[in-house]
């Protein structure tokens, strides 16, 4: 509400500026991120409402904002935000320059949109709020203008809804099989092809969540970019987005399939394993996860980890096949203990001759 009181208070120069660059909307659009088939909301008062709009612009979800036009033809162009020039922005909510629609990071919507005809829309009021599910990048929800009421941005029937193809901060090698965990929509455990993730004490605010994907690579071992002490990793890596709202701290679980992989065999059947992490988007070598504790239930490896270790990209790593290194130490212990033939020989002649002797004594 405090946003809504300076907003309807601002100067009038504001408000006439505010005017004016609605009115030279035509010249500055951008395409965004929407699909271009599912783009559509709905509100009794103001009609279909598209946010997308071809080569005449529409809204483009960021991870911490939304900016952009949409369109109603009953009521003209609608403006996401203030911000103009992607990420990182947000908007301040407290004049008539500072408005627009906020992305907390796992797709709850906060703020205000603008229409000349419609007035403030709240994208998060009492008794409703709009969402976007990073997993399939479908809205959800309602948001409210006074001077127009509701306005639904999916339904079942007739069936309508608007979708992005924002996934968080993943990049485009990592969109295979994505999944998340967020407090107050997706409490999880998630899965992506191998990797399961799950809440220990991590998930305490709303905007806390987690995003993640892998890079579709096979489930094949291979050697390359390994830290010391490890002598093989998959070559699938997952990338995480991590989103701690107040940054308080906790644990996530993450347990490794490696049954997908062809079970224990396609690393070790007593080997070490190891957790493995590198920068987002980097070839540099993988570093070693220091973890809170660590459990092996089959083909089940679980890894407690501190929230602040994740983000970034993770695969499993592994020492060489134990039974085959136990092999080796043997042999080399019996070679080593190995007796000249020499010496053999002097051993048995001298054995021989007390034998003689004590028969003669005999």
């Amino acid at each position: 509400m405090k946003m809504k009181i300076h907003i309807r208070h601002a100067p009038h120069a504001l408000l006439v500026g505010l005017v004016l660059l609605l009115i030279s909307v035509a010249g500055v659009l951008a395409s965004g991120n929407i699909d271009q088939t599912q783009r559509w909301a709905w509100g009794i008062n103001v009609g279909w409402i598209s946010f997308e709009l071809g080569d005449d612009g529409g809204v483009t979800v960021y991870s911490d904002h939304l900016e952009g036009y949409a369109w109603g033809e009953n009521v003209g162009w609608i403006r996401l935000g203030s911000c103009t020039g992607g990420s990182p922005c947000s908007h301040a909510n407290d004049g008539a320059g500072t408005y627009g629609v906020n992305n907390d990071g796992v797709g709850n919507l906060t703020g205000y949109a603008w229409g000349i005809n419609v007035g403030w829309i709240d994208f998060n009021p009492t008794g409703g709020g709009v969402t976007i599910d990073p997993v399939t990048g479908d809205f959800a929800g309602y948001a409210w203008g006074e001077n127009v009421g509701w306005i639904n941005f999916q339904n079942d029937s007739p069936a309508y809804k608007v979708n992005t193809t924002w996934r968080g901060n993943l990049a485009s090698a990592y969109q295979n099989d994505i999944d998340a965990i967020i407090t107050t929509r997706r409490p999880g455990p998630a899965a992506s092809s191998g990797l399961t993730i799950a809440n220990i004490s991590f998930l305490n605010d709303p905007g806390d969540g987690i995003i993640f994907g892998h890079n579709a690579s096979i489930f094949a071992t291979v050697t390359s970019d390994l830290p010391g002490g490890v002598d093989k990793r998959w070559a699938r890596v997952w990338q995480l987005d991590v989103c701690d709202e107040e940054s308080d701290g906790g644990q996530v679980l993450l347990t490794f399939d490696i049954s997908d992989a062809g079970g224990q065999g396609a690393f070790s059947t007593t080997g070490t394993y190891f957790l493995l992490k590198r920068a987002t988007g980097s070839n540099d070598t993988f570093a070693i996860v220091t973890v809170g504790s660590a459990s092996v239930s089959g083909d089940q490896l679980t890894f407690a980890v501190d929230v602040g270790e994740l983000g970034s990209e993770f695969t499993l790593g592994a020492t060489a096949d134990s039974p085959t290194v136990v092999t080796l130490q043997n042999r080399t212990t019996q070679a080593g203990w190995s007796v000249p033939g020499a010496v053999l020989l002097s051993l048995f002649a001298l054995m021989a001759i007390v034998l003689m002797a004590m028969r003669r004594r005999i």
